[in-house]
């Protein structure tokens, strides 16, 4: 197994607003960041409700589909008579904030324009069960207010795209596209937080307990993980082939997508493991093939060593990664 990891770079989870799909081409901030994710220095996401969208537009529908989806929590019919649903559930955990459209919208609205704001409402919470970093739009509505969901920022493709290039001259001391991509690539497939690695395991240094090991064997990534509550119960164990093993507590395992992260007995394009409160293991498989867990809250049989990831941030206490 690799014995190191490399700080190298955060991978920007960016979610798309009808309005800024650039199906012709003409929006150049949309354009530069179209090209950042090419790369895989960015990933730049869809969700459920733009295939309703754009059901009757095949040009922005072709666009779309180079984006992978992400979805809500649960599925959301049709506000009218077609058959495409407002969005599809499927590997996310958590609430969806039904006092939300409010919030954005508190004047009251009737036809057409109710139906698009409560689209544009669909986006961001899916944006949010996600755990995305933005969502870009022109709507200025929407963008007045981003303070309603905090952790995602809401604002246009130019904002987000000065904010990144910000971060990639002060970090990097580049903008180029290709630098990037070779600063990124230069290490393992696997990305925990902004940390990247060819395959990596987490044990307890006193008990030398698993908390979680993974490991890409004939393309695809192979989980082993334990999981216990804060009282050092066991509530999950995850064995690469095998079904997963509930022991106690509310954990549940959300899956979606078909692809190269081994979770149990299947093989999925992303999951998130956790209850509703708390994501205690989530990752990705991006477009370009790399693994990317953004969320752990994992905890050994004793409370104070752990493993965690937080946006960017890793963060280990009393546990060795090898």
């Amino acid at each position: 197994m690799g014995s190191s990891f490399s700080k190298k770079m955060y991978i920007y989870k960016i979610v798309i607003d009808a309005n800024c799909i650039n199906s012709l081409g003409r929006i150049e901030a949309m354009n530069q960041l179209e090209a950042y994710h090419d790369a895989g220095i960015i990933e730049l996401l869809r969700t459920s409700t733009l295939h309703k969208e754009f059901s009757k537009a095949t040009t922005q529908k072709d666009k779309a589909i180079k984006y992978q989806t992400i979805g809500a929590s649960s599925y959301h019919q049709s506000l009218d008579d077609e058959n495409f649903p407002e969005a599809m559930g499927g590997g996310v955990l958590g609430h969806e904030d039904h006092g939300l459209f409010k919030k954005f919208f508190p004047n009251k609205q009737t036809g057409k324009g109710h139906k698009n704001s409560i689209r544009d409402i669909l986006h961001i919470q899916q944006a949010m069960l996600n755990h995305c970093d933005y969502f870009i739009t022109e709507e200025k509505a929407l963008r007045r207010g981003s303070q309603h969901v905090p952790g995602l920022i809401i604002t246009t493709p130019e904002e987000c795209l000065e904010t990144l290039e910000k971060e990639y001259i002060s970090s990097y001391e580049t903008i180029n596209t290709q630098e990037l991509k070779n600063r990124l690539d230069s290490s393992g497939p696997i990305t925990l937080g902004s940390n990247t690695c060819h395959s990596f395991k987490i044990t307890d240094v006193k008990t030398k307990r698993l908390l979680i090991s993974a490991v890409i064997v004939d393309g695809h990534l192979h989980i082993h993980a334990n999981f216990f509550d804060r009282d050092g119960n066991q509530q999950l164990e995850i064995i690469p082939g095998k079904k997963p093993k509930f022991y106690s507590g509310d954990l549940s395992i959300s899956c979606g997508g078909r692809g190269g992260i081994v979770v149990g007995e299947r093989n999925f394009q992303h999951f998130m493991i956790g209850n509703d409160n708390q994501i205690n293991l989530a990752a990705r498989l991006t477009h370009t093939g790399r693994v990317i867990f953004y969320t752990a809250n994992m905890f050994s049989d004793n409370a104070s060593h752990f493993f965690r990831i937080e946006k960017g941030a890793l963060t280990l206490q009393g546990v060795t990664f090898s």
